[in-house]
């Protein structure tokens, strides 16, 4: 909109020159702010994938070695496969936070063995291994790793409160023979 009369009288309010330096001068912080929450929330998704493979790669090895394995070991597993705990350590975050291995309910050794049912399948009560399951299967000894990472965002100012201090978490229940 243009001001004639206004004009006539102050010459500078002819002048356009600077206008676009002014709107990007309004615009680029918020256009930043943005940028950054985006990489933030894109590095949170990378997180949870990296935590569900390393929680893949523990399964296998707990899988391969059977009966064996022990809880150090499947923590090691997790820590050396995500990428996060390196060193030196990256700036998300030191290293998983939590890594929990348990047997499922009534198996405190892992001695206990399950006949899974069901989709998805759950383990139900523990059953004598040497007995077969009702779908004519053997049982067998299951075991339940979880992890938990703590993210903490790179921009504080353009991440969502609820985005630093979260926690993402993965399980996998691994049959061990």
């Amino acid at each position: 909109m243009r001001f004639p009369a206004f004009a006539r009288y102050v010459p500078a309010a002819r002048d356009r020159r600077g206008t676009a330096l002014i709107e990007f001068a309004i615009t680029a912080p918020v256009v930043a702010l943005f940028l950054a929450g985006a990489a933030d929330y894109g590095l949170a998704e990378w997180s949870r994938t990296c935590l569900s493979n390393a929680i893949s790669q523990a399964g296998y090895y707990a899988f391969r070695q059977g009966t064996t394995v022990s809880t150090a070991n499947i923590t090691s597993v997790i820590q050396n496969a995500y990428p996060l705990t390196a060193s030196p350590p990256d700036p998300l975050s030191a290293a998983v936070s939590a890594v929990t291995v348990s047997y499922p309910p009534g198996g405190s050794t892992g001695v206990a063995c399950y006949c899974p049912s069901g989709t998805p399948a759950t383990l139900g009560a523990t059953v004598s291994c040497t007995s077969t399951c009702p779908d004519g299967t053997s049982p067998g000894s299951y075991i339940q790793i979880k992890a938990t990472y703590t993210l903490k965002g790179n921009f504080r100012l353009a991440t969502s409160l609820s985005l630093n201090g979260d926690q993402i978490s993965d399980t996998v229940v691994v049959r061990l023979k």
